[in-house]
């Protein structure tokens, strides 16, 4: 009963009726404090600040996996279950998907994967994540050397830690066939004398949440009943807010972006969309984002506001701030990450009430990117 009432409480919260991160009082005996028995003492998962049944997300350094995210590559798997997820344009103005799991071990499937570029890599050791990838272009490759990070590289351990769709072959081409999953990333990192055991490392900061409480942090900048934006001419993204699931539902290619191991819409807690300087650097098309600091914006609960974010060497974490300088507290859940150039934040809608599906970009970038 009490975790109905709470459930109810966290949907109340999205509407705007209560804003920031308050106790919830029923939780509290009258003329007393909250009683052990009625605070929940199972571990944290320092990746969405959920509380989870064993200690593993706690005691070990999470995964990152590299994704395709081409309209013909898809559907993906796996994807449902990360706990955050990022998404940052690439070459010819695609976008690639960095899938991060604090606990990958039950994951049946995970893919297609693709390779590094040097982005992702800094976004994934900024979690102290192991990435796990197919390849890399020359300039992550130059980035892992100089680092001296260690990874799981389907160029070398492609029989070990991947696997070859050949069903999925025979309508899709060969680079949108290899997978990998929570027992085949093991075998990887046991070939390459890679251990996750430590503590995790993860720059977000969380809403204190606890088994009866109702702590829930709501922007009162504005409301964000939906979100687009463009990555390129050929992808934009749309995140929609469910007030039934307080979760935003993420659009891609004027459809829903469907986990297909689920058959359900990739939904999230949490949505961070920050903007930097994005520059192509050679003619292939690869581009250098810059990861240093930057403005964005921070939807929960179907609400926003506006913030800042910045990032040290390859290794620090990101870490936000609201505009006034104090720190960002996110709500306990999963999150998505859209790094995107801020050449496109005059085309950043954010609008209330919106409920028709978006519509699809027309693209200047191309089928040869597929």
């Amino acid at each position: 009963m009490k975790k109905a009432l709470c459930t109810a409480l966290a949907c109340l919260l999205a509407l705007g009726l209560f804003v920031g991160c308050n106790k919830d009082e029923s939780a509290v005996a009258a003329g007393g404090s909250i009683s052990s028995a009625q605070v929940d003492l199972r571990p944290t998962n320092p990746l969405t600040g959920l509380r989870v049944d064993d200690d593993y997300a706690a005691t070990h350094r999470p995964v990152g996996v590299m994704i395709n995210n081409l309209k013909a590559a898809l559907p993906q798997y796996g994807l449902a279950q990360a706990d955050i997820l990022y998404e940052v344009v690439a070459e010819g103005g695609i976008t690639r998907l960095l899938a991060i799991y604090s606990d990958a071990r039950q994951v049946p499937k995970i893919g297609s994967v693709r390779s590094a570029r040097p982005v992702y890599i800094e976004l994934a050791t900024g979690h102290d994540a192991t990435l796990i990838h197919y390849g890399t272009s020359t300039q992550a490759d130059a980035l892992l050397q100089k680092n001296g990070i260690k990874t799981v590289d389907g160029m070398a351990l492609s029989t070990v830690a991947f696997s070859f769709d050949e069903v999925r072959h025979k309508t899709y081409s060969r680079e949108h066939c290899t997978f990998t999953s929570g027992e085949l990333i093991q075998k990887g990192l046991d070939k390459k004398s890679i251990s996750l055991s430590g503590a995790p490392r993860c720059g977000f900061s969380f809403c204190e949440q606890s088994k009866f409480s109702g702590d829930l942090y709501a922007p009162s900048y504005g409301k964000a009943d939906e979100v687009s934006f463009p990555f390129s001419g050929y992808v934009s993204d749309t995140l929609r807010y469910n007030a039934a699931t307080c979760r935003y539902e993420k659009y891609q290619f004027g459809q829903p972006h469907i986990d297909a191991a689920t058959g359900e819409t990739l939904s999230f807690d949490n949505a961070l969309l920050l903007y930097t300087s994005i520059q192509v650097i050679d003619q292939i098309g690869h581009v250098d984002v810059a990861l240093d600091s930057g403005t964005g914006y921070y939807f929960t609960r179907g609400q926003y506001e506006p913030i800042r974010w910045k990032k040290g060497g390859v290794s620090d974490p990101l870490t936000f701030t609201k505009e006034d300088g104090s720190p960002l507290t996110l709500n306990a859940g999963k999150t998505y990450v859209a790094v995107v150039s801020d050449k496109n934040e005059s085309s950043l809608d954010i609008a209330p009430g919106k409920t028709e599906a978006p519509e699809t970009t027309s693209s200047g970038a191309s089928s040869a990117a597929e």
